[in-house]
This record gives C-alpha cells, structure tokens and sequence, in this order.
C-alpha cells in the first residue's frame, strides 16, 4: 500500500531553504582559517615584534595575530637570540637561504653565456648537474636556482634540408659566427695572420644554428643559438 503526500508550495520552499542554510553551515565549518603567507613580513619587523613580546609581557601568538608573522619563527627567534635587548641586535634571514653565493651565481652565470656564445651551449639538465656540483662544492645542499635573466631555446623539431639552406646561409648569421670567433682568438692572443691558411668547410645547410632535441640555456632576447649537429649533407662549399 502507498502513501501519498501532496506538498503545498508554500512547504517545499520552506524545506528548500532549511536544506540550503545546513549546506552553508557544514561549507562554513569545513572552511579552513587561512595561514600567514611564506616571508610576507620584513626581517626588520621581526625584531621588532620579539622586542615587543619581551617589553609589553605581550604573548607570543598574540603579538604574532597583530604584526603577522608567523607564530613559529617568532618563537624561534626568541629562543636562538638571547641578547634580543640589544640595541644593535642582528638578525639573520629567517626565508629560504639562496643555494649558491652571489659570487658563485655570477661565476655560473657568465660559463652559461660563454659555453653558449662559443657553439656548446647547456641544456637545462646539463646546467642543473654544473649548479649541483657548485652546490654541494660550497657546502650547500638540494641546489635549485632561478635565473630571470636565463631563457630556454630550441626544442623542436629539426629543420629539413631546404628550410635549414634558406634559414642558415644568410650573411647576418655568417657574419655572426665569424664575429664570435674573432672575439675568441682574440681573446687566446692568436695571430690574425696565421689564420690565412686556415680553411673552414661549410656544406649547403650553412653554419647550423638548428638545436638538436635538448633545450638550449642562453641569456634573454636571443634568436640565433649555434649548436653543434649533424645535417643533410649536400655539396661542399670550401670557404678560404
């Protein structure tokens, strides 16, 4: 036997919105607070603020609310500086350490451009192996940097015959190798005169600027980046 109800529409409103104020209930439980942000303070306010803990009685999470900054670094500061009175207290920086030096990053930054500029560039696996050995060499560990005056280039596919004859054989590009070579024999103090006799074989493909596969690390605004690699070979062209 069934029952049957018949609702009035006065009655189903009602129950849609008691069933719509205990979704907004259990949503509102469930919300989590939101915490402070990583390093959203200052060095400088943290000082201030384990001086104001000590100074006003102040607790620690209290003064933490107020200035944020996090409860924990707050309570550890205060329990790694015991001298926090001092006028000319020092206080180190409490976000992520950087992974190398400044004068290592520097040292690391010109190889990148240099390797790049001379036909051997690195890719981004080469270059991270290169930065963890620094790394671990200067007693730092889990090495990771970021370069924003570092770009990636290449990646795709390798340019057929005919395209790579029309793109590389170009006197801007030619001039261009020939402009970073002069810069190295200056720079190895090699006579202009001995190289006469030298004689550089190009084929139809032309000085190849084509990356092979791996991306290639170089500083910004780069368009052209000469990369060792194996083409179509055509007729040679002997240039003397």
């Amino acid at each position: 036997m069934l029952l049957l109800l018949k609702l009035s529409p006065n009655n189903l409103y009602d129950q849609t919105e008691v069933v719509k104020q205990t979704l907004k209930a259990k949503k509102a439980k469930t919300t989590k607070k939101k915490s402070v942000g990583y390093c959203t303070y200052k060095t400088a306010e943290l000082l201030n603020v384990a001086r104001e803990v000590i100074e006003s009685n102040k607790t620690i999470y209290r003064a933490s609310k107020d200035n944020n900054v996090p409860w924990s670094t707050l309570k550890r500061y205060l329990k790694t500086n015991p001298d926090i009175n001092q006028q000319n207290a020092l206080i180190q920086k409490q976000c992520k350490p950087f992974a190398l030096t400044p004068k290592l990053e520097q040292k690391l930054y010109h190889y990148i451009i240099k390797m790049q500029e001379l036909g051997f560039g690195l890719t981004v696996a080469q270059e991270r192996t290169v930065a963890s050995k620094l790394a671990v060499a200067a007693g730092r560990k889990n090495f990771l940097m970021q370069r924003n005056a570092l770009q990636v280039n290449g990646g795709g596919s390798r340019y057929n015959l005919t395209l790579s004859r029309a793109s590389c054989a170009n006197p801007t590009l030619i001039a261009g190798f020939y402009s970073v070579l002069k810069k190295l024999y200056d720079k190895l103090n090699i006579d202009e005169q001995q190289l006469m006799n030298h004689i550089w074989n190009v084929d139809e493909t032309g000085l190849q600027y084509v990356v092979k596969g791996s991306r290639i690390v170089t500083s910004m605004g780069k368009k052209f980046i000469y990369r060792p690699t194996y083409a179509e070979r055509g007729q040679i062209q002997i240039i003397i």
